[in-house]
């Protein structure tokens, strides 16, 4: 359960990083609402989670890449980082999952930073 992920994530001294979004300002009223109440969600489980802007993480991650497209250089750095990985969410999926790519490479921004000591 998540209560479970928290207290060992505390107890370990493990950093949380969640990539720092703001809605887009062609959001309908209601899916704005919606994407706060989740973001402040997060926020109350994770009062000192280390917020990155997209740019920040982005740069560091798939920057060497030279599409344009930032799903594209993610997928490239993410196939890259974990060769085995399909990033398909399901079997049946024939499409990778870009949030599970983002998240993996938020993750690993982290840990990296983490290891330069930059985190805290």
């Amino acid at each position: 359960s998540l209560q479970r992920i928290v207290k060992w994530a505390s107890k370990h001294g493990i950093d949380v990083f969640i990539e720092d979004v703001q809605p887009d300002r062609g959001w309908h009223i209601k899916s704005a609402w919606s994407f706060a109440k989740h973001i402040g969600q997060l926020h109350l489980i994770f009062p000192k989670a280390i917020l990155v802007p997209p740019r920040t993480w982005q740069k560091v991650m798939t920057s060497q890449f030279g599409d344009k497209c930032p799903k594209r250089r993610a997928l490239l750095a993410a196939t890259e980082l974990w060769p085995s990985m399909t990033w398909l969410k399901t079997t049946r999926c024939k499409k990778p999952d870009t949030g599970m790519i983002d998240a993996a490479l938020i993750a690993e921004y982290g840990r990296r930073l983490d290891m330069k000591g930059q985190s805290n």
